[in-house]
């Protein structure tokens, strides 16, 4: 099975918004993080952060990591912020996660 098919969720995020041209929408990924969040719904958010936490606790090495985000259409150049591939996926998760959180404390019940 390939990565995109392992992780659907993942490939039309990192595809849909760290896409080749990504930046000329933000160069910030952060930014971008926060875009996905409140254009998708919840739904949506879980979806993609369960599928980054199983690539995450994959046992894989930073370069089959760099390989699965590359084929996951991610266009973002970690290494120019400081951060290895699975940096990079971790500040992703957690990003996900508080900004996600955020967007629901904010919801009206």
């Amino acid at each position: 099975m390939s990565v995109r098919e392992s992780f659907p969720n993942l490939w039309q995020f990192f595809g849909g918004y760290f896409h080749q041209d990504w930046t000329h929408d933000s160069s910030d990924p952060d930014v971008i993080i926060r875009t996905f969040i409140d254009d998708s719904s919840s739904h949506v958010l879980v979806s993609v952060h369960t599928e980054l936490n199983s690539l995450l606790n994959q046992d894989l090495s930073d370069a089959d990591l760099r390989e699965s985000l590359t084929k996951l259409g991610c266009y973002v150049h970690y290494p120019a912020i400081g951060m290895t591939a699975r940096e990079w996926l971790t500040h992703v998760c957690a990003r996900l996660s508080e900004l996600a959180d955020q967007k629901g404390a904010g919801k009206a019940t």
